[in-house]
């Protein structure tokens, strides 16, 4: 009996050796600008599947947005830069979202016409590429 509780006990050591070297690393992110701009950019490069499609070097748009990080910056003027590079994406999908302000790819859809019963009318309104609100 003493032998079985052996192996058992060696089988599930193993088992959960196995088990925790099987599990992915997660990527910890120092709570500054640089830290908090590195976090969304991995966050797109990883899981952002337009990324190919759209044919975007999204190495380069690290590259240009992390000139503008500074360990100073402000919480608002991280937001500006991290929207700034979302726009990159040019997908109305893709938004930004912190208490004190909202970013959102506006063009993507107000370049489309309106759509009107009669058809004969055609109206377009601003085409900025971000609208952010102060709360």
């Amino acid at each position: 009996m003493t032998r079985l509780i052996n192996a058992l006990s060696a089988l599930t050591l193993l088992a959960i050796t196995i088990l925790s070297a099987s599990c992915h690393r997660i990527e910890e992110y120092a709570d500054d600008p640089q830290g908090n701009f590195e976090a969304l950019w991995t966050i797109i490069d990883e899981h952002y599947c337009f990324l190919t499609k759209k044919a975007l070097d999204w190495d380069a748009v690290h590259d240009t947005y992390a000139r503008r990080i500074g360990p100073e910056m402000t919480r608002e003027e991280l937001f500006i830069v991290c929207a700034d590079m979302l726009d990159e994406l040019k997908d109305g999908h893709v938004n930004l979202s912190a208490p004190f302000n909202t970013s959102y790819y506006r063009k993507w859809w107000s370049d489309y016409p309106q759509n009107f019963s009669n058809g004969s009318s055609k109206s377009r309104i601003s085409t900025s590429t971000t609208v952010r609100r102060e709360a």
